[in-house]
């Protein structure tokens, strides 16, 4: 028996559980002028498999040699270019 599917071809069941997920999401703090406002924290040391250039295969990925960790945990990539030339 086949299982009905919503318009947009998607499962009653996994439509409904996204959106009480999605109902119940994570909310940004809100400002008295109503204007959310995020926050970024500090959580980890970059990846090692960052700094394999075996990592970088994809064709927007070619351009860059490695991910290296910066100062103070910022991250930052080095490239081949300096300038993206396609956008």
């Amino acid at each position: 028996m086949k299982t009905p599917t919503t318009a947009n071809g998607l499962d009653p069941p996994l439509l409904a559980a996204a959106i009480a997920l999605a109902a119940a999401g994570v909310r940004a703090e809100e400002t008295p002028t109503g204007l959310p406002v995020y926050r970024a924290e500090s959580c980890c040391d970059l990846c090692p498999a960052a700094a394999d250039p075996n990592s970088y295969t994809s064709n927007y990925m070619k351009g860059f040699v490695t991910l290296v960790q910066g100062n103070e945990s910022d991250w930052l990539f080095r490239t081949n270019e300096d300038l993206r030339t396609e956008f």
